[in-house]
């Protein structure tokens, strides 16, 4: 199952990268990895990818995350999402679903 979220904070795109690296590898929700981080020069503007491999210790289940940064609208867009094969989506846990309120939690800060 994949979640994805779409959000607008109103930072910077060095900020909001910052903040969703520092969720996702020290915010308590298990270990975490950044695989890969890179910008891509476009004609609308600089866009942002971050992915991240992400362990929950609790279902122990992994979950690789995906953020696109891009000012394409004319703000700062966030795009996450996450994909979630265990079997734990389908109880109580929701396990992609506590990493992005996660994340999204540390940009309201």
């Amino acid at each position: 199952m994949n979640y994805t979220a779409e959000l607008y904070p109103a930072l910077t795109m060095e900020e909001c990268a910052k903040r969703v690296s520092d969720a996702v590898l020290h915010g308590g929700f298990g270990s975490g990895t950044e695989v890969d981080r890179y910008t891509v020069e476009t004609a609308e503007g600089p866009v942002c990818i971050l992915l991240f491999d992400t362990y929950y210790t609790f279902t122990q289940s992994t979950l690789p995350l995906c953020a696109v940064l891009d000012t394409v609208t004319g703000r700062l867009r966030l795009h996450l999402s996450v994909k979630d094969d265990s079997e734990y989506h389908s109880i109580r846990t929701y396990p992609a679903k506590k990493l992005l309120q996660l994340v999204e939690k540390a940009l309201e800060e």
